[in-house]
């Protein structure tokens, strides 16, 4: 449809739509004017304007409460209240009178019979003759047209006719012309495009009718449309002509209608030709229309809209343009006044926001100096935290005071205490966890396990979450490795070791993930030594030295790449000396004595070099003290007793010496119970009986202290108490004290057996235990017969899992079980080792059937 014209006269785009189906549906059978039914319409509309004021007393509703009635659809809805009381019947009575007037001047147009008598026998379709009677417009003067003019367009310029729709229904003529302040309204414009048809529906032409002026969108789109050539043709032959107004949207004014210029011609066939009474354009040109060019080459939008506006008011364009103009002027004025005064008060505004802005800035400036100085007395709380879990940490470490460190992590415990953890950023939180793996260490080495394990498991929570929320961070990944390192430590001293395994080997993968990250950062290469330590460690205490050796060795490999065959400050030479000590226990284990005598060697020479240039250090001490005892074992070992006692009593003077500067470091005091009773031993095969029972005593002394403080830890129960005992147990049978012997072998298998039974994995505890079985067998071989089959029973399924101490006891089983050809195999083999302990050489004089050849 070229003009979509508005809903249907009832009110609704259904029944419009029905309305124009009837109508075509009806066109085309009825060529002729009917005048006797045009008459019956005229009685119809009657009759039913008396109908309607005789029901009009049954509609009104109390107190004027409205009720509203189908309306011919346009941009804005009407609504018609009703009237209480007596005014109801008057009012009514006016407003039907009008549409029964209305609906005789419908009744006369001339129309197809059949769609007149369409219409009053469904008065719902004549919404304006039946529904909605023409009204006034508000302020303008009194007409018999509902609306001022007809949008008549192509759907394809539909932009342009909703512009025209505005402007028309919003403009308001300047002062002085003499007519209604919004005279102009209302406009009709369709909303819905339809085919064109071979007629005018009812809606359109009732709408058409209705219209004072017709505005015809004028393009070559209007061309084409049928729809706007039959509404053009409809109110030339029903309507004035001269109430034609064109708008030019597009197109040219000056083309002709041939084929050739017909793409540029904007007028409608219908708008330049006479029309017959079939709606349809003849070859006779009819006035040429003068239109408006709305576009920006043209009159331009606001020159157009004046021109239509002028036509449709009858005042002259020019006086109405001028009047505009100065319109226009005196509103720039007021505006320019308005503008004037609103910036005065701008003016006066923003002298008061600009000091308020001062006020702000300084108070702004003030916060944000004082939240710098937050910042930076936190950066400085930050600072120094991190330098006392580090530097100073390890300063203290070296001094051995545990005291002090313990004071300095309380501090540190007591700084995050007041802090809300909410608000620490991960940095913060990293180093708060760092503080408590400090804490942690702390009551570790005074025994306090239960405590130690709870703050590495928190410590772990810690640093778990910030890994996840950062999984690539380094400092992330490093502080996580710490933790569960610790957690796993734990275990490891109970003698858990399937725990222990589980935490180092997540050490272990954090480790190769920091090297994989940055490869070339020592700090993380060191990482990676300390894990295939760890797990060195734990193939140690099962037995595998072999599997331990390969761990140690790598992990001596990165000391070495890191630190230098020389390390140049006191921590690398503790952690190279530290890898050649693993690795000489793993060889030792094997019965590789002299590669474990130069590997321990080695160890000494490092810490040699380091006390040279960090005299009294007591984490060197510590380490050296170890090294000495470990060292006057091997010597035992090659029968060396002079020299290993030597070395054993340095061992000693260190451990006590470093000890009674740190009473409290339980860790000292595990050293030093081993270092005295590897002396007592010392003594004992050198025959100073009296010297080997004192260091003996003061060793259990020390060992029962550390199981009284802790007794969950196994190494204190195992190797620290209970090596010492069985050396003593050996010095009484040897001193004819057999009685006082026996006694103590009872008591060290009494106290073993538990800790066997409960799975723990310490090879050392086994040997001991089996040591102390063979005692009791020699002293009472009558009662203690199958002591030799329980130690077959124990060692002999893998005899190369075993040290060479624990070897010597099972070939003794073996040859007293009648298994001396298996007994001779083991004893070969360390003596070709160059394993001379005193008392593997006390087993072959013994049995001499054992001897090698």
């Amino acid at each position: 449809m070229g003009s979509r014209a508005l809903q249907g006269v009832c009110g609704s785009v259904p029944c419009a739509r029905s309305c124009r189906t009837m109508v075509r549906r009806q066109a085309g059978s009825h060529n002729s004017t009917d005048w006797q039914q045009r008459a019956t319409q005229l009685l119809q509309a009657g009759i039913h304007a008396l109908w309607e004021i005789t029901a009009v007393g049954t509609l009104w509703e109390p107190c004027g409460r409205p009720f509203y009635r189908p309306t011919m659809v346009t941009d804005r809805a009407h609504r018609s209240p009703t009237y209480p009381c007596a005014r109801l019947a008057l009012a009514a009575l006016r407003r039907y009178w009008r549409s029964f007037h209305h609906a005789i001047r419908c009744a006369c147009m001339p129309v197809e019979p059949d769609v007149a008598r369409n219409w009053f026998m469904r008065p719902w379709l004549l919404g304006i003759a039946a529904h909605q009677p023409i009204r006034r417009t508000s302020g303008g003067p009194t007409n018999d047209f509902r609306y001022k003019a007809f949008i008549s367009y192509s759907w394809a310029d539909k932009t342009w006719a909703g512009w025209l729709h505005r402007v028309l229904e919003a403009y308001r003529p300047p002062k002085g012309m003499n007519v209604a302040a919004r005279p102009l309204y209302p406009i009709f414009k369709d909303r819905e495009e339809e085919a064109a048809g071979a007629s005018i529906g009812a809606s359109i032409e009732a709408a058409l009718g209705a219209s004072e002026f017709l505005i015809v969108l004028c393009s070559p789109r209007a061309v084409a449309s049928p729809w706007v050539n039959h509404e053009v043709a409809w109110f030339k032959i029903h309507r004035d002509p001269k109430k034609i107004l064109a708008l030019i949207v597009g197109g040219e004014p000056g083309s002709s209608q041939t084929p050739a210029e017909a793409a540029d011609a904007c007028f409608p066939a219908s708008l330049l030709y006479q029309v017959n009474a079939d709606l349809l354009a003849t070859e006779v040109l009819a006035d040429a229309p003068l239109a408006a060019d709305a576009r920006a080459h043209g009159d331009g939008k606001r020159l157009a809209k004046l021109k239509l506006a002028a036509a449709m008011l009858g005042v002259g364009l020019d006086t109405l343009v001028q009047r505009d103009d100065r319109r226009r002027a005196a509103r720039r004025r007021l505006l320019l006044v308005g503008l004037m005064a609103l910036s005065t008060v701008l003016a006066g505004l923003s002298i008061f926001a600009f000091n308020q802005r001062d006020a702000a800035l300084h108070a702004r400036n003030q916060a944000v100096a004082s939240k710098q100085e937050a910042e930076f007395q936190r950066d400085q709380a930050q600072g120094l935290v991190e330098f006392m879990v580090t530097d100073l940490r390890k300063r203290l470490d070296a001094v051995g005071r545990l005291d002090v460190l313990e004071a300095v992590g309380s501090q540190l415990a007591d700084f995050y205490a007041k802090q809300n953890l909410a608000t620490l950023n991960p940095d913060a939180l990293g180093r708060r966890a760092r503080v408590q793996l400090l804490l942690g260490e702390v009551d570790n080495l005074r025994g306090n396990l239960d405590p130690a394990l709870a703050r590495y498991r928190e410590a772990a929570a810690t640093t778990q979450e910030l890994l996840r929320r950062d999984p690539d961070n380094q400092q992330r990944i490093f502080d996580h490795a710490q933790a569960v390192f610790w957690v796993g430590q734990i275990a490891w001293q109970r003698g858990d070791a399937t725990t222990a395994r589980s935490f180092w080997t997540q050490y272990y993968a954090q480790a190769q993930r920091l090297v994989a990250l940055d490869p070339d950062k020592d700090d993380w290469q060191a990482e990676l030594m300390y894990a295939d330590s760890n797990l060195g460690t734990l193939d140690m205490d099962q037995g595998d030295a072999k599997a331990a050796a390969a761990h140690f060795a790598q992990s001596l490999s990165r000391s070495i790449k890191i630190y230098g065959e020389a390390p140049q400050t006191a921590q690398a030479a503790i952690e190279l000396g530290q890898s050649y000590s693993w690795l000489a226990n793993a060889l030792f284990h094997q019965a590789k004595l002299d590669e474990a005598q130069a590997a321990r060697r080695a160890e000494l020479a490092v810490y040699a070099r380091a006390n040279q240039g960090n005299p009294g250090r007591a984490d060197i001490k510590k380490r050296e003290s170890i090294a000495r005892y470990d060292l006057a074992d091997m010597l035992l070992a090659a029968g060396q007793i002079e020299e290993a006692t030597t070395e054993a009593k340095v061992a000693v003077e260190l451990a006590d010496g470093i000890r009674s500067k740190d009473p409290e470091n339980l860790g000292l005091a595990d050293r030093a119970s081993l270092a005295h009773t590897l002396l007592g031993e010392a003594y004992g095969h050198a025959g100073q009986t009296g010297a080997a029972r004192q260091q003996l005593a003061a060793a259990i002394a020390i060992a029962d202290r550390l199981v009284a403080k802790d007794e969950s830890i196994v190494r204190w129960r195992g190797k620290v108490g209970a090596l010492p005992r069985l050396i003593l147990a050996r010095l009484e049978a040897r001193s004819d004290q057999p009685t006082t012997a026996s006694a103590t072998y009872l008591r060290l298998t009494s106290s073993l057996r538990p800790l066997l039974a409960a799975g723990t994995s310490k090879q050392s505890i086994e040997s001991i235990y089996c040591a102390a079985l063979a005692g009791q067998a020699r002293l009472a071989p009558q009662n203690h017969g199958a002591n030799w089959q329980e130690i077959i029973a124990m060692l002999g399924p893998k005899p190369e899992r075993h040290s060479p101490k624990t070897l010597t006891v099972l070939a003794e089983a073996l040859v007293n079980s009648e298994r001396a050809d298996t007994a001779k195999s083991i004893v070969a083999k360390l003596y070709q080792a160059g394993y001379r302990h005193p008392e593997f050489m006390a087993l072959l004089n013994i049995y001499p059937v054992l001897s090698p050849p």
